[in-house]
């Protein structure tokens, strides 16, 4: 069973929201040729994607032609005009897996808030193309060319038709060198743990003239195979070249594998960070002993205390001064018992002022504050 969830929904939602500005603009920075305008492609696994990002209206599509080397014929590639969802209902099942994710992320009640948040927001609807190709084929936005061949340059025709098919007037061209792109790994990756509270940190390049088309980050863990622990969202940051993600975990002291994935915009994992084995220690204090009272006795003084209700507790540690600042000495060389929560210190002298204090310790040596 994944023990790992996610931090904070309401968290990556106000990250998404600050970021989607300047994504816009990096996705418009690219290479300095025909990656800047409308059109863009990248190498997938099952063909080499085209995009464009023409906000159509419901029902219009578009057929897409290609020029080969040697050709000034364009040949078109698609039989029917690609169009996309054309009513809300339909983007569930489009979107499979990701749609709940993407719901969350747009802070949309239902299907249909999240189809007019993407078709109706130019600058959502410009970004999510690029964050999963599911999405791209929903807008209408995405062809997947699988007879071209990797090192040709070739030309590009998109021609936007109406909901009966009929040109609109509206054609963009591009001319493309189809050639993989080398993508740099995250760096400086490194796992910290506060309790049950994970933090994870790498550092990836800003995107500048080279369009990498690296658009998000995945982190996964390996215990018993490779799991994604983020369901959300982590978006890449062109005003950044650091990222830090928190997700909480159910269990500690267990060893797992974490790694980070730059994910590009055809979705698939171009490249991964290196491994980092994290055994999530138990670094949690106890809580503070507190209503600790003093009793004289004939063989000395007695403190009590309430049980602590710390489930990891190891014991309790005595401390006693004549000073209520500082000088605070350790009384007991072993942990009082756990359900002890009585002691007597014989060691003292009439007529003397006495001050102590107790923290509990846990099973992992953790000590917490000292009462007061």
């Amino acid at each position: 069973m994944n023990n790992i969830q996610a931090f904070d929904w309401n968290r990556m939602r106000l990250a998404l929201a600050a970021i989607v500005s300047f994504l816009f603009a990096v996705l418009m920075i690219s290479d300095a040729s025909a990656q800047t305008r409308d059109m863009r492609y990248a190498i997938g696994e099952d063909g080499v994607h085209i995009y464009h990002t023409e906000r159509l209206d419901i029902g219009d599509g578009f057929n897409i032609y290609r020029s080969d080397p040697g050709s000034d014929e364009f040949i078109k590639l698609n039989e029917e005009p690609i169009r996309g969802a054309i009513y809300p209902s339909e983007l569930p099942s489009v979107l499979g897996d990701i749609y709940e994710p993407v719901r969350l992320a747009l802070d949309a009640e239902d299907a249909t808030e999240v189809y007019f948040n993407l078709r109706s927001n130019t600058l959502l609807g410009r970004l999510y193309t690029f964050v999963h190709p599911e999405i791209a084929e929903a807008l209408g936005r995405l062809f997947v060319d699988t007879s071209v061949n990797v090192g040709d340059r070739v030309e590009y025709r998109i021609e936007i038709v109406n909901d009966l098919g009929e040109a609109t007037g509206k054609v963009m061209e591009e001319e493309f060198e189809i050639e993989p792109v080398s993508a740099p790994s995250p760096q400086n990756f490194t796992v910290e743990n506060d309790g049950y509270e994970i933090t994870l940190k790498w550092d990836y390049p800003s995107m500048n003239s080279v369009d990498d088309k690296i658009i998000r980050f995945e982190a996964n863990y390996t215990e018993q195979g490779e799991t994604l622990i983020n369901e959300e969202l982590i978006l890449r940051d062109n005003n950044r070249n650091e990222y830090v993600y928190r997700f909480t975990v159910d269990e500690l002291g267990v060893e797992y594998d974490f790694h980070i994935s730059a994910v590009d915009i055809t979705g698939q994992v171009a490249t991964r960070s290196e491994t980092v084995t994290a055994i999530l220690e138990d670094n949690i204090a106890p809580g503070l002993v507190n209503n600790v009272q003093i009793v004289e006795r004939t063989q000395g003084l007695e403190l009590s205390w309430p049980v602590s209700p710390e489930t990891d507790l190891a014991g309790y540690v005595i401390y006693r001064s004549v000073n209520s600042d500082d000088d605070f000495a350790r009384l007991n060389d072993e942990l009082q018992d756990p359900i002890n929560t009585v002691f007597v210190d014989s060691l003292v002298q009439e007529g003397n002022t006495y001050f102590y204090r107790i923290s509990a310790i846990d099973n992992s040596g953790n000590e917490g504050k000292r009462s007061a």
